[in-house]
């Protein structure tokens, strides 16, 4: 993926997101954001762990995975030429990384750093107490979503995945069903 398809796949998501807030019974808080991204690692979890499925395929999912993960660019404020520079910084150690992990330890990683993301996003929506200062917690957040990007990069390196293609067709599949949602 090039910086041109970057910003493709960055802007479309973004107006993506806008047309799904249309569905949204509730405003959705930066904790059902983060919990949506974990439903979508458990939906990867599912497919690789049962094949692909009409319901879970393999591709499908890291779309979704993605998707999320430049929505929650735009909420916490991290700049669009960052994350690509960390998608091509980690395309560079791709091959490195590859020697030294495995497609289940990266998504088990990947878990475990969004449930962090979940506990911190709680507490700045005050499900829960804070035992630090929101804006130490925003910087957490980002420091632990950084990582996050990281280890998803090194899955669809690691799975040899077009990102860019599997982008486009979930482009496509979201938009007809938003026209047959608002029809």
């Amino acid at each position: 993926m090039n910086q041109r398809e970057f910003e493709y796949i960055y802007h479309t998501s973004i107006l993506l997101k806008k047309r799904f807030t249309k569905t949204q019974r509730r405003k959705w808080t930066n904790s059902i954001f983060i919990s949506e991204l974990l439903v979508q690692l458990s939906h990867l979890h599912i497919a690789i762990i049962r094949g692909n499925t009409y319901k879970y395929k393999i591709t499908d999912e890291l779309a979704d995975i993605f998707f999320n993960l430049i929505i929650i660019s735009v909420i916490i404020n991290v700049p669009k030429k960052r994350l690509f520079n960390l998608y091509e910084y980690t395309k560079n150690r791709a091959i490195h990384y590859a020697a030294n992990a495995s497609i289940l330890y990266t998504i088990l990683d990947m878990y475990t750093i969004s449930a962090t993301l979940l506990d911190y996003s709680m507490r700045i929506d005050l499900f829960k107490h804070a035992n630090k200062k929101r804006v130490d917690m925003i910087q957490d957040i980002r420091r632990e979503y950084f990582v996050l990007c990281k280890r998803f990069f090194e899955l669809i390196f690691l799975m040899n995945v077009d990102i860019n293609k599997e982008m486009r067709t979930m482009f496509k599949d979201a938009t007809d069903f938003l026209n047959l949602f608002n029809s």
